[in-house]
Parts: structure tokens; sequence; C-alpha cells
């Protein structure tokens, strides 16, 4: 079965810190969404991994790599908290 990850962090941070309130515990959760997204934004670049050449060839663009993070952290924050991030 393949687990949310997401889901684990929450569980261990709500374990650990004991919110108080349902609003404390979404403040939480809210935390640790922005936290996850900013890493993501911070991940090197699709195919930096590759040697210049082969980056060349592949002539990949930060602002569709750019697009597509923005895109997949969007669709996961829309899905999983009910937000409609423009």
């Amino acid at each position: 079965m393949k687990h949310n990850h997401f889901v684990i962090v929450l569980q261990d941070l709500t374990h650990a810190h004991k919110p108080e309130t349902v609003t404390d515990r979404l403040a939480l959760e809210k935390n640790i969404l922005t936290t996850l997204c900013k890493e993501w934004e911070q991940l090197d670049p699709m195919g930096s991994g590759y040697s210049p050449q082969v980056q060349k060839d592949v002539s990949t663009s930060n602002t569709v790599d750019s697009y597509i993070r923005y895109r997949s952290c969007k669709k996961f924050l829309d899905s999983s908290m009910g937000w409609k991030l423009v």
C-alpha cells in the first residue's frame, strides 16, 4: 500500500505538538504544507544531474519546470485542503 508522506508527517507532528483546538491543528497543517511547497520550489531543476551536453541537447526550460512544480503543488493543495489557488 502506498503511503502519503504528508499524512505521516502531519500525524507525527500532531502527536508531538498536541494542538488543543481545531484551529491549532489547521494552522499546523497549513505550516506543513507551506514548508513542503517551499522545499519543492527549492529543488534542483529537473535534469540538473545530467551532463551539460545532455542538458543542452534536451534544452529544458526553467519556465516550464517552474510551472510544472507550481501546478503540482497547487493540485496537491487544492485536493488535500480544498484550497483554490490561482
